[in-house]
């Protein structure tokens, strides 16, 4: 069996992992800063406009099934050599990007939650070593570990979110749209390099296998559960901070205290944050993989085994808070490639049946 190959099952529980992460952490308070008590209808716009791609691009992965050629393989039958490497250059710094937050994020909640403190260049030296040992086993085991992990992280954040849900003041949310539909919508494009996680599965094309004959289903369920929790977690969080929730960093952190508010037993909230970090690591090592997999396809490589340098070469990056502030970088190169990131997360999908198509009509008939 090849050792990347997962079902629609394992794909559907991976989808619900990755959804989360930096959504629940900073993302809120970003959105917060932008459009007030409206960032929940930020966070549902993206949300539908990640649901249509992802339809489009599991469109493309029944139309590659008989062939099963890798996403840099259709890009070099449809849109050549040089449109292949562009969009995977984009990828690559895209998930390279995502991976440093994800990493800064993680580390400042250990610190400020958990009052765990530690130097900054062992936690990237561990993580990476995580990630290499996953590449070595394959994304099968990455996704069945999601698949086991998947019960905990889903129950673990209901958890935290039952009981402050209850003493939500709703009325904060009105009046509803009151940022105006022109900055929700500049909100929106400017934040959505924090959305479109569907994308790991143009790197996953070749290899996932519908079970059952079911592809749609299990995963656009999974997505939907995973986008109305994310939804939930930004109404409770902007109704219970209010013009707070701007200045409130880690905000899945903020949201639990008002889980025990009322407990005589200790923090009982960090075995569930716990238990929820560890979709944030999951999703590190996934979007390591992607990286990963953006090196192989531009190179035109497949190594007999995992490649130590390009590993290194992926973890490098994430040295930059030891110099600079990450935060600032990685605003400013958002910045610049917005317009980049936009195009390869919600116009490429767009395109993506044909290009399936084209690519294995060629393949077909050479």
């Amino acid at each position: 069996m090849n050792k990347n190959q997962i079902d629609s099952t394992q794909l559907a529980t991976l989808v619900f992992t990755v959804l989360s992460g930096e959504k629940l952490l900073q993302v809120p308070s970003l959105l917060a800063k932008d459009v007030g008590h409206d960032s929940w209808i930020v966070v549902l716009c993206l949300f539908v406009a990640d649901a249509i791609c992802m339809c489009l691009c599991l469109w493309a992965v029944k139309i590659n099934l008989k062939h099963r050629l890798t996403f840099g393989t259709i890009l070099q039958k449809t849109v050549t050599r040089v449109g292949k490497f562009v969009v995977l250059a984009l990828f690559f710094a895209l998930f390279v990007c995502r991976i440093l937050t994800l990493c800064v994020s993680s580390y400042k909640m250990f610190a400020t939650t958990f009052d765990i403190s530690t130097d900054w260049t062992l936690f990237v030296a561990l993580v990476a070593i995580v990630c290499y040992v996953a590449i070595c086993l394959g994304f099968n085991a990455i996704a069945r570990t999601s698949q086991l992990l998947f019960p905990l992280m889903f129950l673990s954040v209901l958890t935290l979110l039952v009981f402050p849900a209850t003493q939500v003041p709703i009325s904060q949310l009105l009046p509803i749209g009151e940022a105006g539909v022109e900055n929700i919508a500049k909100s929106a494009f400017s934040r959505s390099f924090w959305f479109g996680d569907y994308v790991v599965v143009y790197f996953l094309m070749e290899h996932v296998q519908p079970k059952n004959n079911k592809l749609f289903a299990p995963v656009l369920t999974t997505f939907a559960v995973g986008a109305l929790l994310v939804v939930a977690v930004n109404v409770i969080f902007v109704c219970l901070f209010g013009s707070l929730a701007q200045n409130s960093a880690i905000a899945i952190s903020k949201i639990s205290l008002f889980s025990v508010a009322d407990s005589s037993n200790g923090r009982w909230d960090w075995l569930t944050l716990s238990v929820w970090l560890m979709s944030v690591l999951v999703k590190v090592v996934v979007f390591f993989f992607c990286a990963y997999r953006c090196v192989q396809e531009v190179l035109g490589l497949h190594f007999s085994k995992t490649s130590l340098p390009v590993v290194l070469a992926i973890a490098l990056p994430l040295l930059v808070p030891l110099f600079v502030s990450s935060e600032d970088v990685v605003a400013k190169f958002v910045t610049w490639c917005t317009i980049p990131f936009a195009i390869v997360l919600y116009v490429l999908p767009f395109a993506m049946p044909l290009l399936a198509t084209i690519a294995n009509k060629k393949e077909a008939n050479p």
